[in-house]
C-alpha cells in the first residue's frame, strides 16, 4: 500500500479511524484532527491514511482537505486492512476496529467521545474498567483509552508518538496484542467477523 500511494518505506504512518457513524464523526473527528497536528509536530516526516466508509466519506473527505499533516483517505474493505498493515500505529475510534486492529498487529491508541445528554443517559455503559475489547480479555490497560474530557489533545499525542518513535514501546504493545488475539481464538475468519463475534461473545459472557 505505501508504495500504491506514493508513501516512502521509513515514513511513520499513522492510520487515523474517527468512527463510521455521523455521530463519531461530530464529536471524534476534530479530537483526533487537533491531536494529529501535535503529533506532526513532534514526529517529522508523518504521514497519515485515513480508512473510511461510503455513507460518511464526504464528511472525512472535507476534514482531511486541511489536514495537519500529508493524509490518503481510502473507502474500500482490502485497503482498510492494507492500511492496518501498512501503518506503524493507530489512532482509533472504540469499537469493533480496535479488535480488528488487534488481528492486525497494529499499536494504536483509542478514544470515545459522545454528546454530553447521551453520555448522560448512557453513563451505565462506561462504567466497566476498560472500553478497548483488548483491555478487557487482558484485564489490564495495554492498549491507552481515553474516554470523554480524558481524550484531550496533549493526552492522545503523548500515547500515540512513542508508537511513532519508540520500537520497544511498539514491541510491548504488539506483545501484548497477540496475548488477547489468542484469547479471541485462532481461525481463518474474516477478521471483521472475526472481531465482531469476540465481541458478542465477551459481552454474552459477562451476562452469565
Amino acid at each position: 500500500m505505501r508504495a500504491r500511494l506514493g508513501i516512502v518505506p521509513d515514513a511513520p504512518l499513522l492510520c487515523v479511524l474517527p468512527g463510521s457513524r455521523t455521530s463519531e464523526i461530530r464529536f471524534i473527528l476534530p479530537a483526533f484532527r487537533a491531536a494529529v497536528a501535535e503529533i506532526a509536530r513532534r514526529v517529522p516526516g508523518l504521514v497519515t491514511i485515513m480508512p473510511t466508509v461510503p455513507h460518511v466519506a464526504t464528511r472525512v473527505r472535507e476534514a482531511a482537505s486541511d489536514w495537519p499533516a500529508p493524509v490518503h483517505v481510502v473507502e474500500n474493505e482490502a485497503d482498510k486492512f492494507a492500511a492496518f498493515k501498512a501503518a506503524n500505529a493507530a489512532l482509533a475510534a472504540s469499537g469493533t476496529v480496535t479488535t480488528e486492529l488487534a488481528l492486525a498487529r497494529t499499536p494504536m491508541v483509542t478514544a470515545y467521545i459522545v454528546g454530553g445528554l447521551t453520555y448522560a443517559l448512557a453513563r451505565w455503559l462506561f462504567k466497566l474498567p476498560h472500553f478497548t475489547l483488548a483491555n478487557l480479555l487482558l484485564d489490564r490497560r495495554a492498549v491507552p483509552e481515553f474516554l470523554q474530557r480524558n481524550a484531550t489533545t496533549q493526552a492522545l499525542a503523548d500515547a500515540v508518538v512513542p508508537l511513532l518513535n519508540d520500537k520497544q514501546a511498539a514491541a510491548l504493545q504488539i506483545a501484548d496484542l497477540d496475548e488477547a488475539s489468542k484469547l479471541l481464538g485462532e481461525g481463518g475468519e474474516d477478521p471483521s467477523l472475526r472481531a465482531a463475534h469476540a465481541i458478542v461473545e465477551f459481552v454474552q459472557g459477562r451476562q452469565r
